[in-house]
């Protein structure tokens, strides 16, 4: 089982620098950055981790998230599984294990809930009333959930090896590729959990128009 994972770290090197252990964990990660990103830049080099600049990010766009993920799918093998994982995410030290004995389902999207550096569950990606299932049609969601929205999405590549990019923003894309499974109940999460070093959920702050917009716009 071979695991290729892909994160954006645009603004966002502090964070990035204490999961770098990520890097054993998988078989291949590549950082997305912009070439105006000189920390994140000097840091892949100082760890040697591999690392594309995308333009597309920032083209006509205030963060194209979804555009930077699908740069870096673009160059890799992409003949197992796929991992998209936010850069301020820490994978457990049993990744390999749970995903080898949990993924048994190819068609599923994968994904896991997140503590705190404490252990406590962060409540994020918990919906309790509405959740877009497509653009055009809201879908209400009964009963509290934990979905596999963008912090970490584990598929295979067989079901597709292209991202959502379609947003301008880092909010819409990694919800609207979920429901590719989520409409046809195909997604599990898995048993373990990864540790949020950020210690909360960066949509709430706004960090979907991208870090550098968001101190613009608040200073």
């Amino acid at each position: 089982m071979r695991v290729e994972g892909v994160t954006v770290c645009i603004d966002f090197s502090d964070k990035l620098s204490q999961v770098l252990s990520n890097k054993n964990k998988l078989h291949r990660w590549v950082i997305v950055t912009h070439r105006s990103d000189v920390n994140t830049i000097a840091l892949c080099k100082k760890y040697d981790l591999e690392y594309i600049c995308s333009d597309r990010v920032f083209d006509n766009a205030s963060f194209a998230k979804g555009r930077a993920i699908n740069d870096a799918l673009n160059l890799l093998d992409s003949d197992d599984w796929l991992l998209h994982l936010d850069a301020d995410q820490l994978l457990p030290d049993n990744f390999i294990d749970v995903i080898q004995s949990e993924c048994l389902d190819k068609t599923l999207l994968y994904g896991c809930k997140r503590t705190n550096k404490k252990g406590d569950i962060l409540d994020q990606g918990q919906f309790t009333q509405k959740f877009v299932v497509n653009p055009r049609k809201i879908k209400s969601i009964k009963k509290r959930t934990i979905l596999p929205i963008g912090y970490f999405q584990l598929w295979h590549s067989s079901v597709t090896k292209v991202y959502h990019e379609e947003s301008h923003t880092g909010d819409k894309d990694d919800l609207t590729f979920m429901n590719q499974w989520l409409s046809n109940n195909k997604t599990k999460l898995l048993s373990f959990k990864t540790i949020d070093v950020s210690e909360n959920q960066g949509h709430y702050s706004g960090h979907f128009v991208g870090i550098r917009n968001l101190k613009q716009n608040n200073a």
